[in-house]
């Protein structure tokens, strides 16, 4: 009889960043390709200073949502218009001053993710 092991790699060692402003979980490489599904405002793609000031290697948590709209996870963190993906709980640090200034400017309302909203 065979059994699949399964490795369990922890976030902290894969190299993924978490959105500052919706939590979005990718890898580098991926905001630099496709900037963020949920926050394309933040014009992040092929621009590595944007990602690193927008993006975050710490956070807390992670949670795989697939169906937005069904999701009772999705509901309870008010998640419901973002796209599929897996999102950080809490991502800590915040948005640069001139940047969050841009999004008021916008109408965007940024609340930081760095504690549980």
């Amino acid at each position: 009889m065979s059994y699949l092991k399964s490795t369990i790699v922890p976030f902290s060692q894969t190299n993924t960043r978490a959105c500052l402003v919706c939590g979005l979980i990718k890898t580098h490489e991926q905001f630099g390709t496709d900037g963020c599904d949920n926050c394309p405002f933040l014009e992040m793609i092929q621009d590595d200073e944007k990602i690193g000031v927008c993006t975050s290697p710490s956070y807390e948590g992670c949670v795989a949502l697939m169906d937005p709209q069904k999701s009772w996870v999705g509901k309870w963190k008010g998640w419901v218009g973002k796209k599929p993906g897996c999102y950080a709980l809490i991502v800590n640090g915040e948005l640069p001053e001139d940047i969050v200034q841009e999004l008021q400017e916008r109408d965007i309302n940024y609340i930081p993710l760095n504690q549980n909203n």
